[in-house]
């Protein structure tokens, strides 16, 4: 019968966190064309054909940034102030994919360090031209947990924004709530140093988890 999307996606975490490899979920009356894509998006030969895959997209520009807008009042009128880029996959068989439907096996080949990377170094080249041609916009890239946790990233992103000569302020790290819950020592170093290079820190989807105005100061 039909369950409720949150209902489904707390059934999902269950069997992911019982040790089921978990491709994705069907809602009823199952689409064939959701079947066709979940069923192409196991890999029955094994990790390496996997991982080949996944590097192939990377290099080959087939993951690439879009980017959703934001926009702030500024006297009395609403004017876009930046955007947030988001991961897309032009898979060449199962069309535009969401990072749900992928990012799982990039952090499961370790490359979720390369993607950030490639993104970072897309975004970076895009706001470039953005200022070439006059406007003074921030982009945010969503960092994981992982990633904020390692202490080499303040000097890669400064490394990128120099390649492009874009400055600081006009670059953004978001993080999720899970970031600020875990509060590792390492991670607040990271996001210190990030602050003292100028880089704004973001919380990503404010108030949707276990959120307080501690958490976010």
């Amino acid at each position: 019968g039909h369950a409720d999307e949150r209902v489904l996606r707390a059934a999902e975490l269950y069997a992911r966190h019982s040790g089921l490899d978990v491709v994705g979920i069907l809602t009823k009356p199952i689409a064939t064309e959701a079947l066709i894509a979940l069923l192409g998006l196991a890999d029955p030969q094994g990790g390496g054909k996997r991982r080949q895959d996944l590097e192939r997209a990377m290099s080959g520009g087939e993951i690439v940034p879009y980017y959703q807008p934001k926009f702030a009042m500024r006297g009395g009128r609403c004017c876009l102030v930046g955007a947030e880029a988001l991961a897309r996959w032009h898979h060449p068989r199962l069309g535009l994919l969401v990072p749900e439907k992928f990012f799982r096996d990039i952090q499961a080949e370790g490359l979720h360090g390369a993607l950030t990377d490639r993104m970072l170094d897309d975004v970076m080249g895009f706001s470039a031209r953005c200022r070439g041609d006059g406007h003074d916009l921030q982009f945010a890239v969503n960092f994981s947990p992982s990633l904020i946790s390692d202490a080499s990233w303040p000097e890669r992103i400064e490394e990128h924004l120099a390649r492009h000569g874009v400055p600081a302020t006009s670059f953004a790290v978001e993080i999720t709530e899970e970031v600020v819950t875990d509060n590792t020592l390492r991670s607040i170093e990271v996001l210190t140093r990030l602050r003292l290079k100028g880089i704004s820190v973001l919380l990503d989807d404010f108030g949707t988890g276990y959120s307080s105005l501690l958490r976010l100061h």
